[in-house]
């Protein structure tokens, strides 16, 4: 999760146990496949913990160790600010979530300012683009090893579209022209994509 091309306010949060699915409606109508819709761990995290509905702009969001004393605040301030949290762990009370400093601090579940989306989520529902390494993987026509590889352009914004196991289908070009292609976004345990927020 590097190269953002604008200032993002990345977090990373751990959380662990069983979450329910939310879905929200997005402009490109993501879907995930059933069958991938799984509790992926990556990066050692189950999932990010983002703003929520309720949060407004300008609330603070804050982080407390075991002892329930304050160690961290974050506060969206500009609009080109994301709060993206990995999610180590969960119990029944909070968030397990790990500092900007490698630190790792708690979030109440019952805040109401933030919510757990696991990978898939994040990815089909938060994203504006995604990056990829075109040598070692490349874009394919379908999704699996064999398939025939497409060629990709590193200016285009490849938007994400949806998720079948480890691929991640995505689209390019324009509204009355698109394009649309296959690449790996895990591999086990490790995230193979960059994630963009904004254009």
């Amino acid at each position: 999760m590097k190269n953002f091309n604008l200032t993002i306010l990345l977090l990373l949060f751990a959380c662990q146990g069983n979450i329910k699915d939310s879905k929200r409606e997005s402009k490109m109508n993501p879907e995930v496949d059933k069958s991938s819709h799984d509790s992926a761990v990556l990066e050692g995290a189950i999932g990010i913990i983002v703003a929520s509905e309720d949060y407004q702009f300008g609330d603070t969001i804050l982080v407390f160790d075991k002892n329930q004393k304050e160690v961290s605040k974050f506060v969206i301030t500009e609009e080109t600010e994301v709060l993206a949290l990995k999610c180590l762990s969960q119990c029944e009370s909070t968030y397990e979530v790990l500092l900007q400093n490698n630190n790792v601090g708690y979030i109440p579940v019952s805040e109401k300012k933030v919510k757990f989306q696991t990978w898939q989520e994040h990815i089909l529902n938060r994203l504006f683009a995604v990056g990829f390494n075109t040598r070692d993987n490349p874009l394919h026509e379908e999704p699996f090893e064999g398939s025939k590889k497409i060629w990709s352009d590193k200016d285009d914004f490849y938007h994400p579209c949806r998720i079948k196991g480890d691929w991640l289908q995505v689209k390019w070009g324009t509204e009355f022209s698109w394009n649309y292609g296959w690449v790996k976004w895990r591999e086990k345990e490790k995230l193979l994509i960059e994630l963009f927020y904004f254009a």
